[in-house]
């Protein structure tokens, strides 16, 4: 259950909203369910896409709730130990794991929002235009104009003269930033003005074990 709208990539609204009990004795109303798009991180640190399916939307829940007891009716299995838990599929496969916080269990997961998507799809876009600028990875207004007069994807059925609305998301794609200076253009006076960076995590682990790496660089003496 979450109240998170949000992040459902194909919700039904109900006809009439559902009562859902409370672990406390209350009950909510539920407006609504669909799939849910997760990214689990496993044991081994590395991640795995899994989908949860008819999640409900309970607009009144204060955090999103995983039930056990619905993940086992439907054949899966929980084992709870030491403060962590793990979730097998009926072949023993590993799905996800948990840790204890505060008295609570936490899934280690993320969620994958509807803006991660890379198709869109006809509810999402009223205007075809917008549609077809989308499905594409948002093709420019002048080629989209020129694929739909020359008929050069078979199914677009948009006007010639078709025109994209404001698109925020290709105005953030073509945002820059100033340039680093160079080295000779450095203009720190005295040394431990350090920069730092991250890298990872990497595919293949080192020796050691490790998946990522760290750099510091010194402004000044670029040590």
């Amino acid at each position: 259950m979450t109240q998170r709208k949000e992040l459902f990539v194909n919700y039904e609204e109900f006809d009439k909203p559902q009562k859902v009990g409370m672990g406390d004795g209350h009950t909510v109303e539920a407006c609504g369910r669909g799939d849910i798009h997760f990214t689990m991180t496993l044991e081994n640190g590395k991640p795995r896409s899994v989908t949860m399916c008819n999640a409900l939307y309970v607009p009144k829940l204060t955090c999103n709730l995983f039930s056990v007891r619905a993940t086992v009716m439907k054949g899966n299995k929980m084992k709870f130990e030491n403060g962590s838990c793990w979730i097998y599929d009926r072949n023993g496969i590993l799905l996800g794991t948990g840790l204890l916080v505060d008295k609570l269990y936490y899934l280690q997961c993320t969620s994958v929002t509807q803006e991660c998507s890379t198709v869109a799809t006809g509810s999402e876009v009223n205007n075809k235009a917008d549609l077809w600028h989308q499905r594409p990875g948002h093709l420019n207004e002048s080629q989209l104009r020129e694929m739909a007069s020359q008929d050069l994807v078979r199914g677009v059925n948009i006007p010639k003269s078709a025109r994209t609305s404001f698109c925020e998301k290709c105005v953030e794609g073509k945002m820059a930033k100033k340039p680093f200076k160079l080295v000779g253009e450095i203009q720190s006076m005295s040394k431990l003005r350090v920069h730092s960076d991250v890298c990872g995590p990497m595919p293949t682990e080192s020796i050691g074990g490790s998946r990522y790496f760290v750099t510091f660089i010194d402004d000044y003496s670029r040590c």
